[in-house]
């Protein structure tokens, strides 16, 4: 991806070490100061000061003051004595002057209760055009249902109506009148930026302090024990005065008017993991799309993984992206298009139809309308047909999902992707091979998104706008669930994202030349066929299997623009009849072509629909980060585990934390998630003297005290869960059985204290307080979160989970609740005076219990240790985890499938060796629940089968496993095609 000299400046830091002239201001601040005193005089109505607080950068002052972040220069320009006129980096505490500021804004302070569509409601009477002012505030909004209390919101003049002129329905006084009563409320012509006070749900005064540059606060003063700052989302408390009635800003001692809060100011400081995976209009079924990728390429990965080996993990701010992806997804409405667009594919091929020519659809979760280039059409049952528009709901789909063989179509439209949301927050997605040839020209300018979409990030110039739509288009096409049926070819950019992707039909070239020779060969022949074949469309061939191959659509995604020779060429073959299956999207404005995407202000246009939309546009620092994340769940490469002993020199390999004493400030969660550089890796943790070493991104068990040995860890841990009863282990006939223990008390028991249950469904056990009565299961998130992450921050906690910090702040008040008091009175969940959150010790897991139990190392625990580790497995980790939730967990669900799937195999082979076939059956059957279809358990299974003589067994579990290697296109590892041979043959097959 392209970059530009007039990029976003640097963020500001954080202020450096005092030194003892920080008291008095520098020769450049005094000329400085000297500056805002002539230009106060000269102008004062249209400038104003504004203190750098961290976070700040001079594109985000410019999209607060100017409402685009091009303007970034003028700020530059105005403060020569402390800037250089180019991308400097802010030191907290400056004082900026901010030029030619429009004395005819309005502007509002965010009270607690306030949304857009209510402040859109009282200013302009029409709850609708919340979006003129969220556009207006793009520096302060991430996102447009997250409002931070305190923040200054600018309000526009209505579009189309002078600044003075109520609107039209006659809804409250006119932004004009408004503004002029602040200005005369505000002395010397000021504007009314300040802060006003507000009380919070406890009904706690909090009003605005000044800002301290340093960022820090005292947390015992702060109203919520977790020390946070950050806004909250929507306060339950509503406004109880008009935003208008603020009181005037604060006036500079130069006579120039004072700025109020920016977003930096707003949130303190609790945005800044969030902004270094900020996602640029990334839209939910691009999200849905990737994660969808990665869950295959880790399954792939675990398939192929050898015993006592880690597949890698990826760096802390791709994992916080990939969680952020995950709050964003809408996989509901993209397994609704893939089955709507099959049902359409299977119903014409059933009744001999030509295949309609799809040009667009609208996707939400629950409702579909496809755009047809032809009016009246006959649909699949479950359709309305309006004119072009096949319209689906959900409800209707569930008639389509009865046949099941209907995902089993051929996919009729594999070239439909996403560019955007309409602005009811559906997806916008168009038929590139219906299109031919999609020109895309971007202007420097901020995405907005609309109410359901992604929280914006600033574009940059032309090239990276055009360039991150094509990325975003080349992400989404090859992760679709129809991404099997297409061919994907990136021209002219870095060749990184094609790399990691390793797909057969996902390919680089850095030449277009050499794409339209091959594409130009291939037209010949379809357009030799089609035309011996009047009345046929390339789709016609697609929908019947048999004849579908040749007919499979290939995409370019040309980043760079074509010469003049080459747009020829591209229009040659793109737009003339009859089409074929080739398309091409192509940045530039100079195509002849009906079908062009333009971004300018903030929005899109699509024609020739003369579709507005939010366009989908992937930064390039999102970009590199996906690029990662895809290249890391396509790694081959395996690290060694350590839960296997054989890795390390000790006799005992703990969790890192377990063996560090209380968190410190350089915690690697804290760090990654406040901070979150691209380049963050988790230091190494420290370990008490005389402790032995243990890699440094194994998860925690408990931070105990620092005398106390392994040995009474273990013995509290067994005391502990004393209230587990024993399983039965019977002889398991079924790879997939959770056996039940016969003989187990019909009344269930409980633990003493707060125990969570991670190793199946999740579930939270031995509470003192009762299930809140909603958000159970994110309150088990919350927990576990608290429970492998002690003495994180408030901040850290909510972009980790990618939540707003009002609901960060409900969920832990209602775990808190849930958890209740200890036997001496003591919280399970204390309030975090220190600005630290941490459970009590007494809280556990059944994790924390299995990594306690083989503490020595897998293959060093012994037999009775790794079949008490395997009774806690109740089914796959976090089995219930809905989609959206638990992205954070990735890593830990990751180890938690490798583990069990090791002890599986061990435990297994120990038994077939002491010829205890119930106990080896037993033992991969268990570890199947957790590692479904594991290549090395359904080995453990057939040995242990073939040992007991039940040859019935070994053939069906051997025809299972082969048939499985069919279906995920992967080749059996060369052990277990040795064993199937011995098996089912009785001898290796003879080898040269």
């Amino acid at each position: 991806m392209s970059t530009s000299s007039s990029r976003a400046p640097s963020r500001a830091g954080r202020p450096a070490t005092p030194n003892p002239t920080a008291g008095r201001p520098s020769s450049s601040e005094a000329r400085q100061s000297r500056a805002d005193d002539r230009s106060a005089q000269q102008n004062a109505g249209s400038t104003v000061v504004h203190t750098v607080r961290p976070g700040d950068d001079l594109w985000t002052l410019s999209e607060h003051y100017y409402g685009k972040g091009q303007d970034w220069r003028r700020i530059a320009a105005a403060n020569p004595a402390l800037l250089t006129g180019g991308p400097d980096r802010l030191e907290p505490g400056w004082r900026l002057r901010i030029p030619d500021v429009d004395p005819q804004l309005h502007r509002v302070v965010v009270r607690a209760g306030d949304t857009l569509s209510g402040i859109a409601e009282k200013e302009y009477g029409e709850p609708g055009a919340w979006h003129w002012i969220y556009r207006a505030n793009l520096g302060i909004l991430s996102n447009p249902d997250l409002l931070p209390v305190g923040a200054s919101l600018v309000i526009p003049p209505a579009p189309g109506s002078d600044p003075g002129t109520a609107p039209a329905d006659g809804g409250g006084a006119s932004v004009g009148a408004r503004a002029s009563a602040s200005r005369d409320h505000a002395a010397g012509g000021t504007q009314d930026v300040s802060r006003t006070g507000h009380q919070d749900d406890a009904g706690h005064s909090a009003d605005a302090a000044p800002s301290d540059p340093t960022g820090s606060s005292d947390p015992t003063g702060s109203s919520d024990p977790e020390g946070s700052t950050a806004p909250t989302a929507r306060a339950s408390v509503p406004a109880s005065a008009s935003p208008a009635a603020s009181s005037p800003s604060s006036v500079s001692p130069d006579g120039i008017p004072e700025a109020g809060p920016t977003a930096a100011d707003a949130v303190d400081g609790s945005d800044l993991g969030s902004r270094a995976v900020q996602l640029a209009g990334v839209g939910g079924v691009l999200a849905a799309a990737v994660l969808g990728g990665l869950a295959t390429r880790r399954q792939l990965q675990l398939r192929g993984r050898a015993v006592g080996r880690r597949i890698p993990q990826p760096a802390p701010a791709a994992q916080q992206l990939e969680a952020e992806l995950g709050r964003l997804q809408t996989p509901a409405g993209l397994d609704l298009l893939n089955l709507a667009l099959r049902a359409v594919g299977r119903d014409c091929h059933r009744r001999q139809l030509p295949l309609p020519r799809l040009q667009a659809v609208r996707a939400a979760d629950d409702h579909l309308v496809l755009v047809m280039a032809q009016a009246d059409l006959s649909a699949p049952v479950g359709f309305v047909v309006s004119g072009t528009e096949w319209h689906l709901d959900s409800t209707d789909a569930d008639y389509l999902a009865q046949d099941g063989s209907v995902l089993d179509a051929p996919q009729p439209y594999p070239g439909l992707a996403s560019i955007g949301a309409a602005p009811d927050g559906s997806a916008v997605l168009v038929n590139l091979e219906a299109a031919g040839l999609l020109g895309v020209t971007g202007s420097a300018a901020m995405t907005s998104p609309s109410p359901t979409s992604p929280p914006p990030a600033p574009s940059g110039p032309t090239e990276a706008v055009e360039s991150g739509l094509l990325t975003a288009l080349a992400t989404e096409l090859a992760f679709s669930p129809w991404s099997d049926e297409l061919v994907i070819t990136v021209v002219g950019a870095d060749q990184g994202l094609a790399e990691s992707i390793d797909r057969y039909n996902v390919s680089a070239t850095s030449s277009l030349d050499q794409l339209l020779d091959r594409w130009e060969q291939r037209a010949r022949v379809q357009r030799d066929h089609l035309l011996g074949d009047p009345g046929a469309a390339a789709g016609d061939y697609r929908i019947d299997p048999d004849l579908a191959d040749p007919w499979v659509p290939e995409v370019g995604l040309i980043f760079c623009r074509p010469d003049t020779w080459q747009a020829d060429r591209l229009e040659r073959l793109l737009v003339t009849d009859p089409p074929v299956t080739m398309a091409a999207v192509v940045p530039g404005d100079d195509l002849m072509t009906d079908w062009r995407l333009t971004v300018a202000d903030g929005s899109a246009e699509l024609e020739p629909l003369g579709w507005a939309l939010e366009p989908q546009v992937v930064s390039e620092s999102v970009g590199q980060l996906i690029t990662e994340l895809i290249a890391t769940t396509g790694s081959q490469e395996t690290e060694p585990a350590p839960w296997w002993a054989a890795d390390f020199g000790g006799d005992d390999h703990l969790p890192a934390r377990a063996l560090a004493g209380p968190p410190s400030d350089d915690q690697p969660d804290v760090v990654a998630a406040e901070s979150a550089p691209a380049d963050v890796r988790r230091p190494a943790a420290v370990v008490q003297p005389g402790a032995s070493a243990a890699t440094d991104n194994w998860p925690s068990i408990v931070v105990r005290a620092a005398d106390e040995q392994i040995e009474e860890l273990v013995a509290r841990s067994d005391a502990a869960w004393a209230w587990l009863a024993a399983v039965d282990r019977p002889g398991a006939s079924k790879e997939s059985a959770i056996v039940p223990n016969p003989f187990a008390d019909p009344v269930p028991q409980a633990p003493r204290h707060p125990t969570i249950m991670l190793l199946g469904p999740a579930e939270l056990l031995g509470t003192a307080g009762s299930p809140p009565n909603r958000a159970v299961m994110q309150c088990i998130e919350y927990c576990t979160w608290l429970l492998e992450h002690p003495g994180s921050t408030a901040q850290a906690m909510s972009a980790a989970l990618a939540v707003a910090e009002g609901t960060r702040r409900s969920n832990v008040s209602r775990l808190r609740n849930w958890l209740g008091f200890d036997d001496q009175g003591q919280p399970y969940l204390p309030d975090a005076y220190s600005g630290r959150i941490s459970l009590s010790p007494l809280v556990s897991s059944d994790w924390h219990r299995l990594q306690l139990l083989t503490h020595a190392g897998v293959n060093r625990t012994s037999t009775e240790a790794l079949a008490r580790a395997l009774e806690l497995v109740r089914g796959a980790p976090l089995a219930d985890a809905a989609p959206g939730q638990w992205h954070w967990a990735e890593e830990m669900r990751t180890d938690m499938v490798s583990v069990i799937r090791d002890i599986g195999v061990e435990l297994a082979d120990r038994a077939r060796a002491a010829s205890d076939i119930d106990l080896a059956r037993w033992a991969a059957s268990r570890a199947l629940t957790a590692a479904p279809q594991d290549e090395f358990l359904m080995g453990a299974r057939i040995r242990t089968e073939h040992q007991a003589g039940n040859q019935a067994e070994v053939e069906r579990l051997a025809l299972q496993l082969a048939a499985q290697g069919r279906a995920l296109a992967v080749d059996l590892h060369p052990d277990t095609v040795d064993l199937l041979q011995q098996v089912m043959e009785g001898r290796l097959r003879a080898r040269a």
